[in-house]
């Protein structure tokens, strides 16, 4: 259960939170780009905008999941670090 529960959170590093950091440097880099949309960056920007949001649900969901099984399998959470965290939220807030 304990390698299940490490095998899940390596996939969701390696896939999930891969996926969606390369969303949103896309909605970024479209966002500071120096041209005007054309339409396929229309069509670009409905995919990358779903999928960000698709992912950013799956991993709340799956966040959860692995913070309460890993309470059941003894593993703690580690600390929160507040400056990371501002940092991090500063620099998507633009």
């Amino acid at each position: 259960m304990l390698g299940r529960y490490y095998d899940i959170i390596e996939t969701l590093k390696t896939g999930f939170l891969s996926q969606e950091g390369d969303d949103w440097r896309w909605l970024a880099d479209l966002q500071n780009g120096p041209h005007r949309v054309a339409p396929s960056d229309l069509v670009q920007l409905r995919y990358h905008v779903r999928s960000a949001r698709r992912l950013n649900t799956i991993l709340s969901k799956v966040s959860q999941r692995l913070l309460d099984t890993g309470g059941k399998l003894g593993v703690k959470p580690l600390a929160r670090d507040d400056a990371t965290l501002e940092k991090i939220c500063s620099e998507t807030a633009n």
